[in-house]
Formats: structure tokens, C-alpha cells, sequence
């Protein structure tokens, strides 16, 4: 394939467009195929696919600089051995610096693009000597180092392999000539001191083979050789022997690699760059007809509004672009400043000002913005402003890109609006399919309890007192079903009250065995597994209980014909690295399909037949774990069972506390008063009615204003019993004004749902205690027993 027929492929990586159209322009001009990546990570993006010939590289990029991409391309099997040019306006980069990122040459950016096409003309000159195929198989620098030291030799090798040379290695001169018919050596590198043989005469050996090979070599250039020597080696003598013997450097040490490294790098640049510049003169006037070429191209871009500003904003040049997005004609504007273009507001805001300076400062502004046409309307325009400095450093003026997005922004708009449209209608169905099962449920419910309370009426009207009990019954099975169904919604929405303490996880699945061998039945064999003999999590023990009959009923239910329900326990890890206690409840059974998989936290979901289920198990079982702080995992397939994995924050068993409670006798509540603080009257009522029936004096408030008033006018009130939810202040707030005056008053917290005492640890002081409703009324007497005679009850433990 003869190399005319495939220009040479250019990767450019430029941020800014300006400076990018010039760099295509100029190379392209030159007979270049180029591309261009508008940062470092698009690029690594573009090098995944096909690998140009050579890269050039803004050495200051945005997010990942020319140095780091440098860097990553030279680890890339791939792309290691592509030449790479970086370039810089920042004359606080040197030259060393640029070649220390592992660049192949380092060009300062200038107006003159000369230097820029010398060395990119000198880096792919393999190509033109027959070799056309790019990436790794572009040869980078082949390198041999003749030692007698094996030390040397590896230490050498390991040094500039790391500069991505292929590096061979002989212990003696003789062994040059095979390599050297072999490979295309660039370089050959001579101990100059060696102790086996005679640098010198080696490198006279070597001087001869190459200029042998220099008389007939084509189009190749000949291999450099460079000598090595000890500390004396910058004596005149060595220096005037070795240079006599055909060597073109001389480095006094190995052990100054940093300088071995630049110099080698310095030298094969050199010997690629000798043919070049004879052709100076003629790049330069092609580099002339390129700029040429550049303005007509920028001048006929209509799609974007290209201007160049003066330092102080004023407008230099004006593009077909501009005229047609703006509305002025060239001669109109320039001359004029860009602060023109803004609106009033802007412009009273100091917006043309601050994006200049940003621009300045920074490297670059950009920006979404109303921006003004001359007619007066108002069009959205993306913005960027770059500033253009001299090589010394100096502000030149800007290059400013805008492009009318009025319609993109118009777009996005009507977008939005559907999306925002979708999630409503998304959000109403959800709350369709939820009332709707509440209402189902709770409906069969309240039949039950009112039909029930319907015939007891009747039956003491009718004096039939000896069958009123079992329809009383029946009422309270129905309350008791519509209390577990509200419980089950609170730990679903994650708004039920905790009581957070260290457990036992371990003694908790221990003593449910009983439990859950009565209610697994005799097909289903019950394992256990624990990793060690306690693990401690921080978690509601009755939840945690709750959860795992949940979770056990489900595995029954799936191995209809009987199997094995696993019980593991094991230690954890969380994405943020606490510690976790996980629970596993593992079955044999039927399994779930991916479908089924992906619906079943959602309340009221279930396959089970109608009637048989109220689709809230697993809700529940979601919402408690993750309210404790945890997360729920499930994984299932069909015919291969179902595991569930509950993770709970790990607990501390130094933080249980336990206490021996005594027996109470019901006539504890003579001489003691309590507050009633309830907005609801009926259920004011039923409290005010248990404490007169165990000897209370109760006093009622149905608002924290009206219990305010009671505290000011009783001096002795021994307990206050307060709904959390109250109108006003809730009573969290009630209890801590009434502390202020009152810090020993003991206050019991009766709550239904409150956000805020989800978890009670959190909630309550000491002295503080809570119930949730619904409650017994033998549980709400017990607890005022207990904090009216100064007999909290314990943290209750498993273990």
C-alpha cells in the first residue's frame, strides 16, 4: 500500500473551539486527516475505538490535564507507543516539565505554526518510511544497551521501558550485529567504563556498522550511540576519545536518569528532525494559505455567532454566523462593545463585566442565558468566552462562540412538562391502588365491629345479657384486625413508633421456635445457622419478631408439599463501612419470577388467592427494617426458593439495662393526680375512666392551652399523660415548656403516628415514657402504676 493514499490521521484535543478550529484548519491544510476531542476523558473515549497516527494535546484541559491523559495513553497497551505533542500558552510550563509528563515533544503555542508541523511532520516519518499502521504498531524508539553488568542492563531497561521504548540489551559488543539485522535500532547506549570489554572500541565497532548501514539504507535514518560513563567521564580526554569514536552524546552517569531519560528523548527527536529543515521555508507559507483558509472558514460559519473582542470587550470581527443569530451586519457592530447583546438586567447587574473577568481568571466562561437580537427580541444563547493570550503571557483579547438554542431550550421545556405530567399521574395511581386496598380491607373491618356492636345493643335491649359476649368478641377480633392493618401501614411508610435497643438476634430466632414450629407445620423442617454464639443489633425486638413470622409464613405458603426454612445469621458490612448484623430467612419453596420479583414491597401486592392475603407482610417487613436504619435484599427464581436478607445496624450489648419490676397493687393511684391532655374526646374519655377506676384523681385538658391553665392553678400534678399529635404545639413541645417550670414531672406520650418519635430513644428524656395507640387498657394502667410510684419499666432484652 503505497502511504500517498492514506493521509496521516491527527487526534486533536482542544477545549477551547476557537483554538481547535485553527489547529484542523492548519493540519488539514497540511494534508492531515484530523479529529478532535473537546477534552481528555472525550478522548480516552475516542481511543477506545481506533488509534490515530499521532495525538496533539492542550497541555491545560478541563478535569484532567495534558499530563494526566499523557500519562494514562502511556499504561494503555494500545495507545502507548502513539507520539504525543503537547502544547501550552502558560509560559510557567517549561520545557522539561512538558517532557517529563511523557510527551514526545513539548511546542509552546504561537502564532507561527511552524514549529507545531516541523515536529508533527518529524514524529510521523515512520510513517512514510513504509510504516502505515497506526497505535502500537507505530513504532515509538527501539533501543539497545550494550553492558557486561546484568545489573546495569536490567536497571537500564527497566528505566526506559517505562518510557514506552522497546528496549533490547547485550553484555558485549559482538552481539550488536545480529540485533542490528534484526531490529531498527534508533539507539544504542555503551559503557563507556566497562570492565569486560573496551567502551571505546565498542563504540568505534558500532560506529562502522552503523555508517555501513547509512550507505544503504533508503529512507532510514541511522542509529544514534550514546556513551555512559563514571564520575570521570566529563573529562576532556574521555569526552575528545568518545566523540572521536563516533558517539553523538555522552552522559557522565547512570545514575542521573532523569538527565539519561531527556537527553535520549532530545536525541531521537533531533535525528528525526534533520530532513526537516530544508522544508521550513515552504511549511511557512503553507502555514500562511492556512490561516487564509481559516478565516473564509470561520467567516462562513452561519450555525454559530464566532467573535473576536479587543481586551476590553470591544468587537473585532464579526462572522456570517453572528449577522444572521444577532442581526447586525459587520460594519454596524464592529467597534462596538459585547455588553450590547445583554439584557437590561444583566447589564445592570454587571453580568458582560463579571464574565470577561471569569474568563480571564479562569480560563474560560460559559454560560445559558436571554441574551438581546437587534431587532430587540430576546433568544437563548449558550456562551463561551475564551481568553487569547500572547506567548508571553499577555491578554490579546477573546474568542467568543455563541449558538442560538431558543428551540433546544423550548424543547426541554415541553419535555419537562410531560414528565412532570407523567410522574403526577404515576403518583395518583399509586394512591388509587393504596386507598383502594385500605378501603377494601378496612371495610370488611368496621362491618364486623359494627354489625357486631349492632347486635349487642340489641341483645341488652332484649335483656339477653348471656349472648352478648361472643358478638362483643367478634367486635374486638375485627379492631384488633383494623389495628394490625394501621400497624402494618406505619412500618410500610416507615412512621411507626420503635422501641430501638441492643438484641440478641440470635436468642430472639431461638426463642420463636415453639412459634414458628406450631405455624410452619410438620412438612417444613426448621434450620438454624449462626455464625457465633451472640450478634447484637440495634433494632425493636417485637418488629424484628414480627418481621421474621412475616417473613416465615411467606416460605410456608411457597412449599405448599413441605421443604427447609433456613434461619442465618451472620455479621455485615455497610456501603459506608459500619458494621451490620444480617438476618437471612432462606426457603426451598416454589420461588418468585422476575416480575413478581420486582412488585413485592408494594402494599396490597400478592399472589396469593383472594381473601388469603392483605399483600402487607413484606411492606411492612421493608419499612421497619429500613426505618431501624437497615435494608432489605431478596433474590429468588422459580424452582430455586426465595432468600431474604435483613440488614440492621449492629447494637451494643453494654447498653442493655435490666431491672427487676415489682408487683403493683391496683390501689397505688390514691392521693395522686394525673393530666389528661387529649384532643379527642373519646378517647380522653376512656383514660379519664381507667384512672378513677385504680383510685386516680384525673383532671382533663382537651389542648395544650387548656393544660397550661390546669398546671398554673394545681400546685401537685404527679403525672401528665399527653397525645403527641395536639393542636398548636404537639405535645413534645407541651412537655418541654412544661418542664421549665416543672423539671420533675413525669409525662407519658400516647401517639397514633408522629413523625418525630419514630424511634423512641430519640424521642424521649428521662421520666419519659410512650404508648401507641390502639392500646389495652390493662398496658396504659401497668405504665401509670409504674411512673406514678417511681418504677420505670426495663429495657427488655433477648439474650
Amino acid at each position: 500500500m503505497n502511504d500517498t493514499l492514506r493521509p496521516s490521521r491527527i487526534l486533536v484535543v482542544e477545549d477551547s473551539d476557537v483554538q481547535a478550529l485553527e489547529l484542523r484548519s492548519i493540519l488539514e491544510s497540511n494534508g492531515y486527516q484530523v479529529d478532535r476531542a473537546s477534552s481528555a476523558e472525550a478522548a480516552m473515549d475516542m481511543l477506545n475505538g481506533d488509534v490515530p497516527d499521532l495525538i496533539v494535546a492542550d497541555y491545560q484541559l478541563p478535569n484532567m490535564d495534558g499530563r494526566e491523559l499523557t500519562r494514562q495513553l502511556r499504561l494503555n497497551e494500545k495507545t502507548r507507543a502513539v507520539p504525543i505533542v503537547l502544547m501550552t500558552s502558560d509560559q510557567r510550563v517549561g520545557e522539561r516539565a512538558g517532557l517529563e509528563s511523557g510527551a514526545d515533544v513539548y511546542v509552546p503555542k504561537s502564532r507561527d505554526p511552524q514549529p507545531l508541523l516541523m515536529r508533527v511532520s518529524a514524529l510521523l516519518r515512520g510513517r512514510r518510511h513504509n510504516r502505515q499502521d497506526p497505535g502500537a504498531l507505530f513504532r515509538r524508539g527501539e533501543i539497545l544497551i550494550c553492558d557486561s553488568s546484568a545489573t546495569k542492563r536490567l536497571q537500564l531497561q527497566s528505566l526506559l521501558s517505562k518510557d514506552g521504548y522497546s528496549v533490547n540489551v547485550i553484555s558485549n559488543p559482538q552481539e550488536a550485529g545480529g540485533v542490528l539485522d534484526k531490529t531498527h535500532i534508533d539507539c544504542v547506549v555503551v559503557n563507556l567504563l566497562d570492565p569486560v570489554f573496551d567502551g571505546l572500541d565498542a563504540c568505534r565497532h558500532l560506529s562502522a556498522l552503523r555508517d555501513d548501514r547509512a550507505a544503504g539504507r533508503g529512507s532510514r535514518q541511522p542509529f544514534l550511540i550514546v556513551g555512559v560513563g563514571g564520575a570521570t567521564a566529563s573529562t576532556d580526554n574521555l569526552l575528545k576519545a568518545a566523540f572521536a569514536a563516533g558517539v553523538d552524546d555522552v552522559v557522565s552517569s547512570t545514575t542521573d536518569t532523569e538527565l539519561l531519560r531527556l537527553r535520549l528523548r532530545a536525541l531521537v527527536r533531533r535525528q528525526l528532525m534533520m530532513d526537516e529543515a530544508e522544508r521550513l521555508d515552504e511549511e511557512r507559507n503553507s502555514a500562511r494559505e492556512a490561516l487564509e483558509q481559516f478565516r473564509i472558514l470561520v467567516e462562513g460559519v452561519t450555525d454559530y455567532a464566532l467573535v473576536m473582542l479587543d481586551p476590553e470587550g470591544q468587537v473585532s470581527t464579526w462572522n456570517a454566523g453572528a449577522a444572521r443569530i444577532k442581526g447586525y451586519r459587520a460594519d454596524e457592530i464592529i467597534g462596538q462593545h459585547f455588553s450590547r447583546f445583554y439584557t437590561d438586567e444583566h447589564q445592570a447587574a454587571g453580568e458582560p463585566e463579571h464574565a470577561l473577568r471569569k474568563a480571564r481568571e479562569e480560563g474560560r466562561y460559559e454560560i445559558e442565558a436571554e441574551r438581546i437580537r437587534k431587532d430587540g427580541t430576546r433568544f437563548w444563547a449558550h456562551v463561551i468566552i475564551d481568553p487569547i493570550l500572547t506567548e508571553s503571557g499577555t491578554l490579546r483579547g477573546y474568542a467568543k462562540i455563541t449558538r442560538d438554542i431558543t428551540k433546544m431550550k423550548a424543547a426541554e421545556g415541553e419535555l419537562q412538562v410531560a414528565r412532570t405530567a407523567l410522574l403526577h399521574a404515576q403518583k395518583m395511581e399509586a394512591i388509587g391502588q393504596l386507598t383502594g386496598g385500605i378501603a377494601h380491607d378496612f371495610n370488611n373491618m368496621l362491618a364486623g365491629i359494627i354489625g357486631a356492636l349492632n347486635l349487642v345493643k340489641r341483645r341488652i335491649d332484649s335483656q339477653r345479657y348471656d349472648e352478648a359476649g361472643k358478638f362483643i368478641d367478634a367486635a374486638q377480633t375485627s379492631a384488633n384486625r383494623a389495628a394490625s392493618l394501621t400497624s402494618r401501614l406505619l412500618a410500610f411508610g416507615r412512621r411507626q413508633s420503635l422501641d430501638i435497643m441492643p438484641v440478641d438476634v440470635n436468642a430472639a430466632i431461638a426463642s420463636m421456635q415453639i412459634l414458628l414450629d406450631r405455624t410452619m407445620g410438620e412438612n417444613v423442617k426448621i434450620e438454624t445457622h449462626f455464625e457465633s454464639d451472640e450478634l447484637w443489633a440495634s433494632t425493636d425486638i417485637s418488629q424484628l419478631e414480627s418481621a421474621i413470622l412475616n417473613l416465615a409464613i411467606n416460605a410456608r405458603d411457597a412449599m405448599p408439599a413441605g421443604g427447609t426454612l433456613s434461619l442465618e445469621t451472620a455479621s455485615a458490612t455497610g456501603r459506608d463501612g459500619k458494621p451490620l448484623v444480617a438476618i437471612r430467612v432462606r426457603d426451598s419453596g416454589m420461588g418468585m419470577s422476575r416480575d413478581v420479583l420486582a412488585n413485592v414491597f408494594e402494599p396490597f401486592f400478592t399472589t396469593k388467592p383472594q381473601g388469603q392475603g392483605t399483600g402487607l407482610g413484606l411492606s411492612m417487613v421493608y419499612g421497619f427494617v429500613n426505618q431501624s436504619g437497615g435494608d432489605v435484599q431478596i433474590e429468588s427464581a422459580v424452582g430455586k426458593g426465595t432468600v431474604v436478607t435483613l440488614r440492621l445496624p449492629h447494637g451494643n450489648p453494654d447498653d442493655v439495662r435490666e431491672a427487676s419490676l415489682p408487683i403493683l397493687s391496683e390501689g397505688q393511684g390514691e392521693g395522686r393526680t394525673v393530666l389528661v391532655v387529649e384532643d379527642d374526646a373519646q378517647v380522653r374519655m376512656l383514660i379519664l375512666e381507667v384512672l378513677r377506676d385504680i383510685g386516680y384523681r384525673a383532671i382533663e385538658a382537651a389542648n395544650p392551652d387548656e393544660a397550661l391553665a390546669v398546671l398554673d392553678r394545681h400546685a401537685r400534678i404527679d403525672l401528665m399523660v399527653s397525645d403527641v399529635g395536639l393542636p398548636g404545639m404537639n405535645g413534645r413541645q407541651l412537655a418541654e415548656i412544661v418542664r421549665q417550670k416543672r423539671p420533675d414531672l413525669k409525662v407519658l406520650f400516647i401517639t397514633g403516628y408522629a413523625a418525630d418519635a419514630s424511634v423512641r430513644s430519640e424521642f424521649l428524656e428521662e421520666g419519659m415514657d410512650m404508648v401507641t395507640k390502639p392500646f389495652s387498657l390493662d398496658v396504659l394502667a401497668d405504665k401509670i402504676r409504674r411512673m406514678t410510684s417511681g418504677v420505670e419499666a426495663p429495657t427488655s432484652r433477648i439474650g
